[in-house]
């Protein structure tokens, strides 16, 4: 099965090119959305298994976007933002509204996957916790 990516991203030719690249690898299914409020829309119908979003798009952009995102409940969805504005205020911000990561453009298609990989991993092992957990199992959480 393919890992959903959803990719909110206003320039359609880098958006088109990336969803290519990864796409190839036949690991990845991705959808393309040119803003948060069609991505979010189409989240409510089929959750992704990750998102990464620009952050400077019209109408609301990738701060607003995953905001909006993680209070409609989709705080469990590994959240990347790729993008070529960048300051320490930036990454912090991104950060403190929930983002999982924050990569700079141009990125290296190599730097990008491992991103993603590393992103759905953390989330598989929570979701196994949480599963554990709700099952009356015991969790050791440190080791």
């Amino acid at each position: 099965m393919n890992t959903i990516i959803f990719l909110v991203e206003d320039d359609v030719f880098f958006a088109d090119n990336l969803k290519l690249l990864l796409e190839f690898s036949g690991k990845y299914k991705v959808f393309h959305f040119v803003n948060g409020l069609d991505a979010l829309a189409a989240a409510k119908e089929n959750e992704p298994d990750i998102v990464i979003s620009d952050i400077k798009m019209p109408d609301v952009n990738g701060f607003e976007f995953c905001e909006i995102f993680r209070k409609s409940g989709f705080y469990h969805i590994p959240f990347l933002f790729l993008t070529c504005s960048y300051s320490f205020g930036d990454f912090r911000k991104g950060m403190n509204l929930g983002a999982d990561d924050f990569l700079l453009k141009p990125v290296k298609l190599a730097d990008l996957t491992k991103a993603i990989e590393i992103r759905l991993q953390k989330s598989a092992k929570i979701e196994n916790r949480y599963l554990n957990a709700t099952m009356g199992n015991t969790i050791t959480l440190m080791r």
